[in-house]
């Protein structure tokens, strides 16, 4: 499955380019300008593609300039109503592209502990023992009034 922000194919691109305020030159200002709401001006990279989602629902994609951020592109959807000529911007977001560093998938916190992180602490972190005393010792006489003892 191809990631949000992976260029179009030629095919969705050229359905999009059907729907001319919403594909053209004046659709791509009115999408930079949206982006200059959330992003700096030198964040914002080229115009790459235009894609088509639906019916009047077209995302225009610029390739984002910011470091640590290749292979992301902004993406700015814009729509508009049954017979108008004007396009609304609907949506802003930053998308992964094919080539954009992700974060691997998540595991769970007890499948992520390893038999060497048992062996150092000789239990497993978090685990409660017995002989743990919480109680309020001390409280009202000007100590601290939480001792941890063993």
């Amino acid at each position: 499955m191809p990631r949000p922000g992976a260029l179009p194919v030629a095919s969705v691109q050229a359905q999009a380019a059907r729907d001319k305020p919403l594909s053209s030159a004046a659709a791509v200002d009115l999408a930079r300008r949206a982006l200059a709401e959330v992003a700096a001006a030198d964040a914002v990279g080229d115009h790459v593609a235009a894609s088509y989602d639906a019916e009047r629902l077209v995302t225009h994609l610029f390739d984002c300039a910011m470091p640590g951020y290749r292979g992301w592109r902004w993406a700015v959807t814009l729509s508009r109503p049954p017979r108008s000529r004007t396009a609304t911007v609907c949506e802003v977001g930053l998308l992964p592209g094919e080539e954009a560093l992700l974060a691997p998938a998540w595991v769970p916190w007890a499948d992520r502990l390893r038999p060497e992180d048992l062996a150092a602490a000789g239990r497993a972190p978090g685990s409660t023992d017995s002989d743990t005393d919480w109680s309020a010792e001390g409280a009202g006489s000007g100590e601290v009034p939480w001792r941890w003892r063993r």
